[in-house]
């Protein structure tokens, strides 16, 4: 994290957002084959699935805490750092398993 995290205004953007509580996650489109699309709000940290927030335009690229979305957990951190709506994530394949997770 950079140190734009640390900052009350990205602090209080993060609660204003979690606070409005949007139903589904930010980055669904990026990843349909293991996003439940919808954001269970009773889950807490660290639960794969629970809410956290995400910059839908990276800093780098120009975005603030004005550009915050609300992600699961699961997809931010699969996502890393690369902003959703380039399209990079698009060309790679679906995950593949075995289906089976003993």
């Amino acid at each position: 994290m950079g140190k734009a995290h640390h900052t009350r205004a990205y602090r209080e953007a993060r609660i204003k957002v979690l606070a409005q509580r949007p139903p589904t996650c930010a980055l669904a489109d990026t990843f349909p084959d293991t996003c439940p699309v919808y954001i269970d709000y009773t889950l807490e940290h660290p639960h794969p699935w629970s809410a956290t927030t995400e910059h839908l335009i990276l800093a780098s690229e120009g975005g603030d805490h004005t550009t915050l979305g609300v992600a699961h957990r699961h997809c931010q951190s699969r996502q890393g750092g690369v902003v959703a709506t380039r399209g990079k994530w698009a060309a790679l394949p679906p995950i593949k398993s075995s289906g089976v997770w003993d």
